[in-house]
């Protein structure tokens, strides 16, 4: 005991960070350094990096010296961070456990707002609404003494900053550039709280264009565009998105060894640095406008854009209890994925089924558009002629600024009696059908043949059964350790099967929260668990997942398309709950929880 207590105390563990006052969206080095007295150093754990995103990392080094017969061992861990928030971040101790546990000192960063460049870029080739919406895009690199503009930077644009809710606006992401460019990433995405997002295809390889911003020439490409649909009215602001460019400049060396010198020849192609460079562009303010009251249809249901609506039968003439399909086409301009199913007006004596959705949609130009197809099966339990009323559908034209109905034509439908007897026929339903067994008494079997009593041990099952029973359980021991080998080489495979119990733990946390009254804590905890989740069916991180990449992922591994709108519905609204800061109802609160449940299910059985 008391040497161990002597090699606890030979152990020293702290931790620093090179820039301890950092803006939004500037790189941070944290460093943990342990030294020890002795030839093998313990391992490090890492603390919990909470307002920060891993950028790279983890990243150890291990030295070893002996000076006078006296061992020194030195072990590091490196981590790149991203702050992801402003104001006072506190890094916790990090650990280790050896006989006992010492912990570092904690490590506190005060990060800052980005720095924004004075002027909006002059982009010549852009219509003049787009450049008044452009805001000043935040610079990664700090400016020189005399205030210039930096080599790359990212601009953000909205076609629209007043609209209606529903109504889409259209932002768009600019790379400016002046220099060598290879590569480019989304380190961060903007948060879109209160907005539905829909995500533009760009392509991987931008057309550069050249353009003039205070006077000195650049280059700019379209990097990404995305459609966003208000959900509630209000001032809702998108956050900033963060983007890495990848920087190449040529070495500049003074040396005069000649095989520098020969290498540095252009036959050999001139030596580059590459150089990673952030940019963050500022927040965008939208203010969103309730929908007109008066003139509104009664049935107006919230749709927004512009619509066309057609409505066909497969057969205008049929036999009594045969099928009917009847389908409803919607087509057009706005977020079609919110139109609701229209109500049918049948005739008494016809039943209707559930409809089924068939949609098509695409984001072209810079409008979504397509159709929504939705097909009802009915039946007729009566004969003679009928007229199914026409079919309604309003929407409101945020062009116009009016409410418009269209309506379909009426159809005629004949119905012949049918072969099997006309409207004598009549066809039972499930819940008419009583089956009743009280009135039915079996006759016993007999009890079976007739068996000797006091069999020799050899001679009965269960010697044979105790004769087997080592083998088969040392086969059995064999082929579960087998099995356990199989599960834990596969790391994707251990990391799906963690977070499922990890989302059954969150879901009990988060039903007791709600017990207690803790609503948005409540959401977050099973908002957190369902996104772990997720990202470890689709194999993304949990830290940079959003519910397009979640989207496409999921459609990649042939998901049921209802079930991805149900997900990205429950992100929606958990947003909501968590970030409109009303008082949300206990019940609203465990029904969340329920369908975060159902859920956490299907996703389950997916892995």
């Amino acid at each position: 005991m008391l040497s161990a207590n002597a090699l606890c105390a030979q152990i020293n563990l702290s931790a620093d960070v090179d820039n301890p006052n950092p803006n939004l969206g500037e790189r941070v080095t944290y460093t943990i350094t342990l030294t020890s007295a002795s030839t093998s150093a313990p391992d490090i754990i890492p603390p919990d990096f909470d307002g920060f995103d891993i950028v790279m990392g983890p990243s150890s080094s291990t030295s070893i010296q002996m000076v006078n017969a006296n061992i020194t061992t030195a072990k590091t861990l490196t981590y790149i961070l991203r702050p992801n928030r402003s104001g006072s971040l506190t890094i916790p101790p990090a650990q280790v456990k050896y006989k006992g546990v010492k912990q570092s000192n904690s490590v506190t960063v005060v990060v800052g707002q980005p720095t924004s460049s004075q002027e909006e870029p002059d982009d010549a080739q852009s219509p003049k609404s787009s450049r008044r919406q452009t805001s000043r895009p935040n610079e990664a690199l700090p400016r020189s003494d005399r205030g210039e503009l930096p080599d790359v930077f990212v601009s953000v644009s909205a076609d629209k900053t007043t609209l209606y809710k529903l109504d889409m606006a259209l932002v768009t992401y600019k790379l400016y550039l002046r220099v060598n460019v290879s590569n480019y990433n989304f380190a961060r995405l903007p948060q879109a709280t209160g907005f539905w997002q829909e995500v533009f295809e760009v392509s991987q390889r931008p057309t550069l264009q050249d353009v003039s911003v205070r006077g000195v020439a650049y280059k700019v490409a379209t990097i990404r565009k995305v459609g966003l649909f208000p959900t509630r009215a209000g001032t809702l602001t998108l956050d900033p998105l963060t983007c890495d460019i990848t920087v190449e400049r040529p070495i500049s060396r003074r040396s005069r060894d000649p095989f520098d010198m020969f290498f540095d020849d252009p036959f050999f192609g001139s030596r580059m640095q590459r150089q990673v460079v952030s940019s963050t562009t500022e927040p965008l303010t939208f203010t969103v406008l309730e929908l007109l009251p008066a003139d509104r249809p009664s049935d107006f249901r919230g749709d927004v854009g512009d619509y066309q609506i057609k409505v066909t039968c497969d057969k205008r003439e049929l036999n009594q209890n045969d099928a009917l399909t009847l389908k409803i086409n919607i087509s057009g301009t706005g977020y079609l994925k919110s139109i609701e199913a229209p109500k049918l007006e049948l005739p008494s004596g016809f039943d209707q089924f559930p409809p089924t959705v068939e949609d098509k949609i695409t984001l072209v130009g810079e409008s979504m558009r397509g159709r929504k197809t939705f097909t009802y099966l009915v039946i007729p339990r009566r004969t003679g002629r009928f007229d199914l009323a026409p079919v309604s559908f309003s929407y409101f034209n945020p062009d116009s600024k009016t409410y418009k109905t269209m309506h379909s034509g009426a159809i005629e439908v004949y119905v012949n009696p049918s072969q099997g007897g006309g409207e004598s026929a009549r066809l039972f339903t499930s819940s008419e059908v009583n089956i009743m067994d009280s009135d039915i008494r079996f006759i016993k079997s007999p009890a079976g043949a007739l068996t000797r009593i006091n069999l020799p041990l050899y001679k009965t099952n269960v010697y044979y059964f105790l004769l087997a029973l080592p083998p088969f359980l040392f086969l059995l021991g064999l082929g579960f350790e087998k099995v356990q080998e199989i599960r834990q080489s596969d790391p994707l495979a251990v990391r799906r099967r963690k977070a499922a119990q990890n989302m059954a733990k969150a879901l009990k946390a988060a039903e007791a929260l709600a017990q207690q009254g803790k609503a948005v804590a409540s959401v977050e905890t099973a908002t957190r668990g369902l996104i772990e989740l997720v990202g470890a069916v689709i194999d993304e991180p949990a830290a940079s997942l959003t519910s397009e990449i979640a989207q496409q992922r999921l459609r990649e591994r042939n998901a049921d398309e209802t079930f991805i709108v149900e997900i990205l519905r429950l992100w929606t609204e958990s947003d909501r709950v968590r970030f409109a800061g009303a008082t949300v109802d206990t019940k609203v609160i465990n029904n969340i929880i329920e369908c975060y449940s159902t859920a956490a299910d299907k996703l389950a059985r997916m892995v």
